[in-house]
C-alpha cells in the first residue's frame, strides 16, 4: 500500500534548507531507507557539505541524483545484471554496427561509422528511450529508410543488452521500475522508506513513470517542485504525481516577482519592477567583461569576502574558461571551474592521439613530424641501439657530457624534410632516407665540393653532376638525425602488430618510454613523469583511466570485437580508444580554494552572496536549438520531442533560477563584440530591462581614474596601460605604484622613450639596423669586409634593395628556412637550365654551329634534348609534379613544343633580318659560364679567371677616359667577382652579356635608374676592363612559356646593329647608368663597413620582390609610406625632433 505523499510548491532553491533539516530528522529515525533526490550532481555535493557541517550521519549514496538510485538499486539488488556507463555502451553499439553493416549502410563511411554518427545516434537512443517514444511507428507515412535502418539497430542493441543482462544510463530507469513492480511491499518500504525529491524541473516521461512507481511503494514521499508567478515558465504543476495532498510555502515577496520578469509588462516606466541587488552592464568584449569581473571580485575579497562566498556562472562554461584563467592569474585569484576541458584537447593527450595517427594514417609526414615537434618528445639513443628519456639540452644535440647519446631535434628533422622534399603526405621513409644518408657520404668522399659550396659565389655548374639540395647542416648531423629518424620509425612500426587490448597498453607505454614521455600508469616520482606540472600529471591520470576503462570492457566480453580472448589490431584499438576518449574531461581536484566558475544550470537551488552572471549573449543563452539527430522538423513534430516553446521555457527557468541564487548581489554582464564580429546582448536581458530597472555596475573605466588606484582595481596587464598614461600625465606617485618593486621608473621611461623616438614612423636608429656609432663594431666590419673580402652583383643587389636583409644574411648569418613544397626548388630548377643551355651552346661553338640559323635547327633541337635527358636524370626527384616539369621542359605531342624547342627557335629568330631592313650585327656566343674571381667549377668556361677585377681599378680608368684624374691609395681595393652566363663578341671588338632568367620576373629599364639591379652594369666593365673590348649591350633572356631577350641596358651609338630584342620605350643612359653603378657599389663597401643597415632606408618595402627574411622582419609599411615621409629620409624633423626629446 502506497505511503502519504505531498507536492510542496516552491521558487527554486527558497525552501532547500528546510528540506534538509527535515531529512536530517528521518535519517536520525531511519538511517537507511531515507533518500534524498536533487537535480543535479552539484547540489548534491552542496547537500552532503552542509550535513558534514552539521555534524549529523548519513549514507552518502542515499544523497544522490535520480539516474544515481537506480544505479545503486541495479548494485544492491540486481544479482546478475551488469550495468555499463555510456563509453561501454558507445563499443558495443559499434559492434552492433559492424554486425548488421549491410542493413545499415547509411551510417558507414569508409567502412566504419565517424565518431560523430555514433555520438547522435546516442542521443538520438536516449531520447527515444526516456521519451518513451514508439519508434518509428509514431512516424507513419513519414517512415523512411533511414528510420527502418535505425529501428534495426534500436532493436539489434535492445536485444543484446537483454541478452547479456546489461542495463545502460537510460534502460536502468526502466530496469528499476520493473524491480520495484515486481517486489513485495514490505521489501520495498526497508529499500524506499521516506524519499524527499527536491528541484526537478519538467522530468522527462520515463522519469515521471519512475517516480511514480516509487511513491507507490514508500512510506512517505515529499516531492518540492519549482514554482513560480509566471504560468508560462512553470507550467509543470505536478498534477501527474497525483499527491496525497499539496502545500504552497510562505513566498518571499521580493523572490516572487523575480519568477514575473518574462511576464511582467508595466504600463509605464515608473512601474518597472526594482531589485536593488541586481544589476547588468555590456562590455566592448570578453576580455574587457572578464577584467572587470576580476577587478570587482578583487575590490570584494579586499572587503572581507571569501572565495567560497562569490561565484561565477556562465551558459558557457568553457568559452570562459580560457578568458578567465588568463585574467584571474593576472589579479592572482585562483579560480576553479566545474567543468575541466576535454582532455583531447589539451596537448599532452594529444601528443598522444597524434602517435595514433601517425599509425593509423600510414606514418605520412603530417602527423610524424607533429609527434617530434612536440615537447613531450624527447626520443635519444645510443649508437648501441639503447634508448631512453634525456634532460639534454638542444646545444648538446649530438652528445651527452659522456659522449654516448644522440638526440633526435626537431628543428634538425624539419631543415632536412624541407631540404629533400620530404614535405607532405605518404612517404617511403626508408627509401628516401637511404638518399639523403648517400647524397651525403658522396659529399663526406668530396671534401672539395662542401667547401666550394661554402664559399661567397656557389657555383652553378656543379648541379651537372648533382642536383641534390644543398646540405641544411653538416653531414655528420645529418647521417645522426636520419639514422634517429629510421630509430623513431622502427619503433613505431612495433605498434602494427595484433595483440590483446592489456598486450597494446603495454606496448604504447613501452614505447612512450623509449621516446623518452609521460608514460600513463606509472608514478609522478617516475623519471618520465617528475618534470609534469600538476595539471599534465592530471591528465596522465585521466588518460590511464580510459586504458583501465578499456581494460575492464575487453576483460568483461561485453563487446566481442575487443573481447580479451583475441589479439586484435592497432588500428581497431585506436579506433575503440578514441570512442572513449571523446567525451572524457579533466576533473576538477576537490578542496582546492578558489572562485567557481559555473554552469548556469548547475547553480539551480544554490545560493552564494554574490552572483556574476557573464556572458549573456545572444546564441549563449537562450540556446534554441530543436534539433534532433537524424530526423526533421515533421519527424520532430510526430515524436513529439522538445518543441521551441519548450525549450525556450526551459531556459526561461534556468536565468531565473540563477538569478534566485545571489542573496546579496548579482552581476549580471555581456559583451558587444567578439573576434571582430558584432554580438548582441541576450534577448532574456531585453526582457529584463523592459519589465525591470536594471542599474548598472559601480564601475570606474580605466581613463577616468584620477586619484590614486586601490590596490584590487587592476591586473599586472592593465596596471603596466594605467601606468604609461600616469607616466605620460607627469604622474610619478601614481605610475610608480603601478609597476613592479623591481622596476625603475628611469628604466621604464628610457624604453618608453626608445619606442617613441627611435621607433616611430621611419627608421633611423641603432635600433633598426644601424649599429656603426660603436667604434668596436666598425672594427670587426671593416676587417670582416676588409680589402680582402669578395663582393658579388648578388650582395650589392641585396643591400641596394634592403640593407637590412643583407645584414641578416652577411653579418649576423641568419639563414632562412628552405621552401616547403615537392617541387623542384629553384635553385635547383635554374641551375638544371643553366647546366642544359651552357652545354648546348658550348657542344654548338665546338662544332663552330653558332650562332644558330635555321639550315641547321634539326641538329641544334636533338643536340639539345640529348644533353637535357642526360641532365635530367640526374635530378634526384621522382614527384609527379617534377614529370610535369620535365615534359614543359622537354615537350611532347600532348603538351607540343617545350620551353627547349622554344630556346632554339629564339635565337635563330634574334639575328634575322628584321621588317624593315634592319640587318643585326654577328653577335656570336663566345663564352658560356665565364667566372672571373669565382670558385671555378668543372663546366665553366676554359678561358675563366681565378683573379677577381678590383671597381677601385675600374674606377679609376673610367674617371681617366672622362679627363677626371683621381688617386688611388694602396689600401683601397673592392674585389668584384662574378659569373656571367653568356658573352657574345663580333668580329670588329664588340661584346654583349646575357644572363638567363628563370623567374617570371626580371628586373626592368625602373631597376637600373634607381640603382637596383647592378648585375648587367657590373659585368658590363668587369669584362671590359678583364678584355678590352667593347661593351654594347646587356640583356636578360628570360625562359618562361614564352622566351623574352629583353635589352633592357644598350649603347645608343650600336642600337641599328643590336640583335633583336625587347627594348626600353626610352633610350637608356648608357654611360650615367654604367658610372653610377659603379660608384654605388663602391659606396656600399664604404656605408656596409659603417655599419649602416637601415630597414627601408629609401623606399617602402616592395611586396613583390620575394624575401625569405620576412617572417622576422620588423619593418610595418604604415610607419612611413602611408606619411608620405619616404622621400624625407633623413629628414631634418628627426634631428629636430631628437634634439627636443633631449
Amino acid at each position: 500500500m502506497a505511503g502519504q505523499s505531498v507536492l510542496v510548491h516552491a521558487i527554486p532553491g527558497e525552501t532547500l534548507e528546510h528540506e534538509i533539516l527535515k531529512f536530517c530528522s528521518q535519517i536520525t529515525h531511519y538511517p537507511f531507507n531515507s533518500w534524498m533526490i536533487l537535480p543535479t550532481r552539484r547540489l548534491v555535493k552542496m547537500v552532503q557539505g552542509k550535513l558534514i557541517e552539521m555534524k549529523q550521519s548519513f549514507l552518502p549514496d542515499h544523497i544522490c541524483t535520480l539516474d544515481e538510485l537506480c544505479e545503486h538499486l541495479i548494485d544492491q539488488h540486481g544479482q546478475e545484471i551488469v550495468r555499463i556507463n555510456s563509453t561501454a555502451s558507445r563499443l558495443l553499439l559499434i559492434d552492433i554496427m559492424h554486425e548488421h553493416e549491410d542493413d545499415l549502410t547509411l551510417f558507414f563511411t569508409n567502412k566504419n561509422p565517424s565518431p560523430r554518427a555514433i555520438q547522435d545516434l546516442q542521443t538520438l537512443l536516449q531520447v527515444i528511450i526516456r521519451r518513451e517514444i514508439n519508434y518509428p511507428a509514431c512516424l507513419g507515412s513519414l517512415a523512411s529508410e533511414k528510420s527502418y535502418q535505425i529501428d534495426i539497430l534500436i532493436s539489434a542493441y535492445k536485444n543484446r543488452l537483454v541478452e547479456k543482462n546489461l542495463v545502460d544510463p537510460d534502460t536502468l530507469l526502466i530496469w528499476v521500475i520493473d524491480f520495484l513492480s515486481k517486489i513485495n511491499q514490505e521489501h520495498a518500504t526497508s529499500i524506499l522508506g521516506h524519499v524527499h525529491l527536491y528541484g526537478l524541473f519538467e522530468p522527462l516521461p520515463l522519469e515521471k513513470r519512475l517516480i511514480t512507481s516509487i511513491k507507490k511503494v514508500c512510506s512517505s514521499l515529499t516531492y518540492t517542485i519549482p514554482f513560480g508567478r509566471d504560468p508560462e515558465v512553470f507550467s509543470d504543476s505536478g498534477s501527474w504525481l497525483s499527491p496525497d495532498y499539496e502545500e504552497d510555502l510562505d513566498i518571499h515577496i521580493e523572490k516572487s516577482q523575480i519568477t514575473t520578469i518574462f511576464s511582467y509588462e508595466p504600463s509605464q516606466t515608473g512601474d518597472q519592477l526594482s531589485f536593488s541587488h541586481i544589476t547588468g552592464m555590456g562590455f566592448s568584449d570578453p576580455v574587457m567583461e572578464m577584467n572587470s569581473v576580476a577587478r570587482e571580485i578583487s575590490r570584494l575579497l579586499s572587503l572581507g569576502a571569501s572565495y567560497d562566498d562569490i561565484v561565477v556562472v556562465s551558459p558557457d562554461v568553457r568559452t570562459s574558461l580560457g578568458y578567465a584563467t588568463e585574467t584571474f592569474a593576472d589579479f592572482h585569484i585562483p579560480i576553479t571551474s566545474s567543468q575541466g576541458p576535454h582532455i583531447s584537447t589539451t596537448p599532452l593527450i594529444a601528443y598522444y592521439l597524434t602517435i595514433f595517427d601517425v599509425i593509423e594514417k600510414g606514418f605520412r609526414y603530417e602527423e610524424l613530424i607533429r609527434v617530434i615537434q612536440s615537447p613531450y618528445c624527447r626520443f635519444r639513443w645510443t649508437e648501441y641501439g639503447e634508448t631512453g628519456y634525456s634532460d639534454i639540452s638542444p646545444d648538446k644535440a649530438i652528445t651527452d657530457q659522456t659522449g654516448n647519446y644522440r638526440i633526435l631535434l626537431y628543428d634538425h628533422v624539419d631543415l632536412i624534410c624541407r631540404s629533400y622534399g620530404l614535405d607532405g603526405g605518404h612517404i617511403d621513409w626508408d627509401f628516401r632516407l637511404s638518399e639523403i644518408v648517400r647524397m651525403c657520404k658522396e659529399t663526406k668522399e668530396d671534401p672539395s665540393k662542401e667547401q666550394k659550396q661554402n664559399t661567397e659565389e656557389k657555383s652553378k655548374s656543379e648541379s651537372s653532376h648533382s642536383y641534390s639540395p644543398r646540405p641544411p647542416l653538416p653531414v655528420e648531423q645529418i647521417e645522426i638525425t636520419v639514422s634517429g629518424i629510421l630509430r623513431f620509425i622502427a619503433l613505431l612500426r612495433t605498434l602494427q602488430e595484433k595483440q590483446t587490448i592489456p598486450e597494446h597498453i603495454d606496448q604504447f607505454n613501452n614505447i612512450l618510454r623509449e621516446f623518452g614521455s609521460p608514460v600513463p600508469g606509472t608514478d609522478r616520482d617516475a623519471p618520465e613523469n617528475a618534470w609534469l606540472s600538476d595539471e599534465e600529471f592530471s591528465l596522465l591520470k585521466s588518460f590511464e583511466s580510459v586504458y583501465q576503462e578499456l581494460k575492464n570492457i575487453s576483460r568483461a566480453g561485453i563487446v566481442s570485437s575487443i573481447s580479451s580472448k583475441g589479439p586484435i589490431s592497432f588500428i581497431k584499438f585506436i579506433r575503440s580508444f578514441r570512442h572513449l576518449i571523446q567525451d572524457k574531461t579533466l576533473n576538477t581536484e576537490p578542496g582546492i580554494p578558489g572562485i567557481m566558475l559555473t554552469g548556469i544550470r548547475e547553480i539551480v537551488h544554490q545560493h552564494y552572496p554574490y552572483v556574476f552572471l557573464i556572458s549573456l549573449n545572444e546564441g549563449f543563452i537562450p540556446r534554441l536549438t530543436t534539433r534532433l539527430p537524424f530526423t526533421n522538423a515533421s519527424e520532430n513534430a510526430r515524436m513529439d520531442t522538445r518543441t521551441l516553446s519548450d525549450i525556450l521555457r526551459q531556459e526561461k527557468y534556468q536565468f531565473i533560477a540563477a538569478l534566485l541564487s545571489g542573496t546579496s548581489h548579482v552581476y549580471l554582464s555581456w559583451y558587444e563584440h567578439k573576434d571582430e564580429r558584432t554580438t548582441l546582448p541576450s534577448v532574456f536581458i531585453d526582457h529584463l530591462r523592459t519589465s525591470t530597472l536594471l542599474p548598472e555596475w559601480e564601475y570606474r573605466a580605466t581613463n577616468e581614474t584620477e586619484n590614486p588606484p586601490h590596490p584590487y582595481e587592476y591586473g599586472a596587464i592593465e596596471a603596466s596601460i594605467v601606468a604609461g598614461k600616469c607616466i605620460h600625465n607627469k604622474r610619478w606617485r601614481e605610475a610608480q605604484s603601478l609597476i613592479p618593486h623591481d622596476v625603475s621608473l628611469f628604466s621604464l621611461f628610457d624604453r618608453i622613450t626608445i619606442e617613441r623616438s627611435y621607433r616611430f614612423r621611419l627608421n633611423r636608429s641603432e635600433y633598426d639596423g644601424i649599429i656603426g656609432y660603436d667604434h668596436v663594431i666598425r672594427k670587426m666590419l671593416s676587417k670582416k669586409f676588409g680589402t680582402d673580402y669578395h663582393w658579388s652583383a648578388s650582395m650589392f643587389e641585396t643591400y641596394a634593395k634592403c640593407p637590412f636583409r643583407f645584414y641578416l644574411e652577411r653579418v649576423v648569418h641568419i639563414r632562412p628556412l628552405p621552401d616547403i613544397g615537392s617541387d623542384l626548388p629553384p635553385e635547383t630548377k635554374g641551375n638544371l637550365i643553366h647546366t642544359i643551355l651552357s652545354r648546348f651552346e658550348r657542344t654548338m661553338y665546338e662544332r663552330n654551329l653558332l650562332p644558330l640559323h635555321e639550315d641547321i635547327i634539326d641538329q641544334a633541337l636533338s643536340t639539345i634534348k640529348e644533353i637535357a635527358i642526360e641532365e635530367c636524370d640526374k635530378v634526384p626527384y621522382a614527384t609527379p609534379l617534377w614529370h610535369a616539369k620535365k615534359r614543359q621542359l622537354m615537350g611532347d605531342d600532348k603538351v607540343g613544343d617545350g620551353m627547349l624547342d622554344r630556346f632554339v627557335f629564339a635565337e635563330i629568330e634574334r639575328l634575322q633580318q628584321d621588317d624593315d631592313g634592319r640587318v643585326p650585327h654577328p653577335y656570336k656566343p663566345s663564352l658560356f659560364e665565364f667566372s672571373f674571381g669565382a670558385v671555378k667549377g668543372p663546366d665553366d668556361d676554359p678561358h675563366s679567371l681565378h683573379k677577381p677585377v678590383d671597381l677601385i681599378d675600374i674606377q679609376k680608368d673610367w674617371n681617366q677616359s672622362d679627363g677626371d684624374q683621381i688617386g688611388k691609395k694602396s689600401s683601397d681595393i673592392v674585389r668584384f667577382i662574378g659569373k656571367i652566363d653568356r658573352i657574345d663578341c663580333t668580329p670588329d671588338g664588340l661584346f654583349g652579356i646575357i644572363d638567363y632568367k628563370t623567374g617570371k620576373k626580371i628586373p626592368g629599364p625602373s631597376d637600373l635608374t634607381r640603382m637596383t639591379a647592378l648585375q648587367l652594369p657590373l659585368y658590363l666593365l668587369a669584362y671590359h676592363k678583364i678584355s678590352h673590348l667593347t661593351p654594347a649591350f646587356g640583356s636578360y633572356v628570360q625562359l618562361q612559356r614564352k622566351i623574352m631577350h629583353s635589352l633592357i641596358l644598350y649603347d645608343p651609338a650600336h642600337k641599328r646593329t643590336l640583335p633583336k630584342g625587347k627594348l626600353p620605350k626610352s633610350e637608356p643612359k648608357w654611360r650615367d647608368i654604367l658610372e653610377c653603378a659603379l660608384d654605388s657599389s663602391i659606396s656600399h663597401v664604404h656605408t656596409i663597413r659603417d655599419g649602416q643597415f637601415p630597414i627601408q632606408a629609401t623606399s617602402e618595402c616592395n611586396t613583390d620582390w620575394y624575401c625569405p627574411y620576412k617572417t622576422i622582419c620588423r619593418f610595418q609599411p604604415d610607419r612611413g609610406s602611408q606619411l608620405g615621409e619616404w622621400s624625407h629620409y633623413p629628414s631634418e624633423e628627426y634631428s629636430d625632433m631628437k634634439k627636443g626629446d633631449a
